[in-house]
């Protein structure tokens, strides 16, 4: 990721005492074969990087609304969806629906006020845990390159 957030994904092609080139490329799938699209070399110096990602972080190569983007699928991160708080979200939402869709069917039953607050709850939690997670590394003080 540059200084302007945005990420640059291909090959490097060369390297220099403080900088280094990438040359972009991307992937275009069809139906019947699957073409490579080759963009300029641009150099990069290394007080251009302002992350990296981190291990097991997949960016995507083909042609789409997710070129050049982290993947966030499940799968391809461990523990994605804990991590990024989805799965308490996901929960939350599910029991919350759950509690008033059966004060809804069950005649005379009133709200769970608890089970709502409950879900409120964890659904925070999750939304604290997707506030605080990145997954990349912020070049700075703990994580820096440097080239031999």
């Amino acid at each position: 990721m540059d200084d302007n957030r945005q990420w640059q994904y291909g090959i490097i092609s060369k390297v220099g005492n403080d900088s280094f080139c990438i040359q972009a490329y991307s992937i275009q799938y069809s139906l019947t074969s699957i073409d490579t699209i080759h963009y300029e070399i641009v150099p990069f110096s290394i007080g251009d990087v302002f992350a990296m990602p981190k291990e097991g972080v997949q960016i995507g190569d083909g042609i789409g609304p997710r070129n050049h983007q982290i993947i966030m699928d499940a799968g391809h991160q461990h523990f994605w969806w804990v991590k990024s708080g989805w799965i308490f979200r996901v929960a939350a939402i599910g029991y919350a629906g759950l509690n008033l869709a059966n004060a809804l069917i069950v005649q005379n039953q009133p709200v769970d006020w608890v089970g709502l607050s409950i879900a409120a709850c964890v659904f925070a939690f999750g939304e604290f845990l997707k506030w605080n997670y990145h997954p990349y590394l912020k070049m700075g003080k703990k994580y820096y390159l440097k080239s031999y």
